[in-house]
């Protein structure tokens, strides 16, 4: 039988699967800080509190703000009052490697949907006409 922390500590992975990072809300992806590997670890400690470490790939994120609260809402029924920290990794910078198989296919399939838009998109734009005016060419 899992102890209580063993069952808060998967409640809570559970509630940051919710947790949307804002960089993907921006591109459209929509990918979990779980997903994609910025949850490093949920600690539920003997007095009940609860450590979530997080990675970044700056640690200078201009979203922190909003990722801790995220957390922190997203896992305030898990919590049951108990107290949470969340700390940054300050030792290991978040790479793509950090995510899911799956997370990493989706991120390639939308690449690669926004290069072919691209493209399309390029080739539908009116370039000008180049001259060389010193050579008098047309």
């Amino acid at each position: 039988m899992p102890s209580p922390g063993e069952v808060r500590a998967v409640a809570i992975w559970a509630a940051l699967r919710e947790v949307v990072d804002p960089c993907s809300l921006v591109n459209g992806t929509h990918l979990s800080l779980v997903d994609l590997g910025m949850i490093d670890d949920v600690v539920v400690r003997p007095d009940g509190s609860v450590l979530i470490s997080l990675l970044l790939d700056d640690p200078l994120c201009l979203y922190m703000g909003a990722i801790h609260d995220e957390i922190r809402a997203r896992t305030s029924a898990a919590l049951a009052g108990a107290q949470l920290e969340i700390a940054i990794r300050g030792d290991v910078i978040w790479t793509s490697e950090h995510a899911t198989a799956e997370t990493r296919r989706k991120i390639a399939q939308w690449q690669e949907q926004r290069r072919e838009r691209l493209a399309r998109h390029v080739a539908d734009l009116p370039m000008p006409r180049l001259r060389q005016e010193t050579a008098g060419v047309r």
